[in-house]
């Protein structure tokens, strides 16, 4: 019997607070949001993200020791030298007692013909001498931006204007 009670009065609770005013809208009659992904102003400050991230990666490589190359070559004949990398213009040099600094070199000279001209020997470098082909960031990035800026640009016109009420990919349907 005490159930048989709890259900009356729990049925007079919600009569009688239906009788007090909603003042907020039920979730059948809020607007439909549309997705995130298809405001303009998400990709603005998402290539502004990339921006910024971009410029801080290069400002961290910008901040490096940098020597001239004739140093490098002083240090080889020495046998100060460690380990030697060549990648592009870019000469990264380990000295035995643990330090790290960059040169850059000639564009349209190897860091061989450098070597050789100085009468310097390669065997001088105590560990190794290695030549890399580095693939940067933007190598990568400057293709996909020529061909994917005008076609996301393209894309968004086309969604601007089948949301002006007429559809542009239907012209043809008449």
């Amino acid at each position: 019997m005490s159930t048989s009670k709890q259900k009356n009065t729990t049925k007079q609770q919600r009569a009688s607070n239906s009788k007090i005013p909603n003042h907020f809208p039920s979730k059948r009659n809020l607007p439909q949001q549309p997705p995130l992904y298809s405001n303009i102003f998400f990709y603005v400050f998402l290539i502004l993200g990339l921006y910024v991230l971009v410029g801080a990666y290069n400002e961290v490589q910008a901040n490096k020791d940098t020597r001239p190359i004739n140093e490098v070559i002083k240090l080889i004949n020495e046998e100060k030298v460690q380990n030697v990398t060549v990648a592009d213009n870019s000469v990264e040099v380990l000295l035995r007692d643990g330090t790290s600094f960059e040169s850059q070199k000639e564009a349209g000279v190897s860091f061989d013909e450098i070597i050789y001209n100085n009468n310097v020997e390669v065997s001088k470098i105590a560990g190794e001498f290695k030549v890399e082909e580095r693939l940067e960031f933007l190598d990568i990035l400057s293709p996909l931006l020529a061909f994917g800026l005008p076609i996301l640009l393209i894309f968004f016109i086309f969604r601007q204007m089948r949301g002006a009420g007429s559809d542009i990919m239907s012209f043809g349907r008449s």
